[in-house]
């Protein structure tokens, strides 16, 4: 006859309520007490890594939840600045509020092709820059019309080239 190998044993106590759940369940299962605690310390053993992970996985929710909402904070407050400064030059311009919007529009296009470097011409932008933030004189108001000006877009016309 073959030797079946002997497996560790564990032992336990446990307090006397919690003996007479463990035998209704005994009872109603019909089940000895060793295979309802095996199968209930196995039960543990599977879910105790889970559990780990599950709470590591809450705490990062939290901080990306947390950061989502910074991040939505940050993009709001310019956005109401944006909008603040766009009533008042859409109320001060009244009925050329259009055509200032779409000059507005290209100068901003030109302006962000120009920091990427799309513009051949590098040194007539050190120059507008030399001249925008020299402090003896004041700037160039947009009544002067300066070349480096764009010119104005139709009101209802609209570019997406960006």
């Amino acid at each position: 006859m073959p030797k079946t190998k002997q497996l560790p044993e564990v032992r336990t106590r446990l307090r006397s309520e919690d003996m007479g759940r463990l035998d209704s369940i005994c009872r109603s299962e019909a089940k000895t007490q060793a295979e309802v605690a095996r199968r209930g310390l196995l039960f543990y053993l599977d879910n105790y890594e889970q559990s780990k992970t599950d709470a590591r996985e809450s705490k990062l929710e939290a901080r990306l939840r947390k950061m989502e909402d910074r991040l939505a904070a940050m993009i709001m407050r310019p956005t109401i600045d944006i909008g603040v400064l766009y009533q008042a030059i859409y109320f001060n311009f009244g009925k050329e509020a259009p055509t200032a919007f779409g000059a507005f529009y290209n100068f901003a296009l030109k302006r962000l092709r120009d920091k990427r470097g799309d513009s051949p011409d590098k040194a007539a932008l050190k120059k507008m820059a030399d001249d925008l933030y020299r402090k003896d004189e004041p700037p160039i108001s947009p009544a002067q019309n300066s070349p480096e000006q764009p010119e104005a877009l139709p009101a209802n016309s609209q570019d997406d080239s960006v």
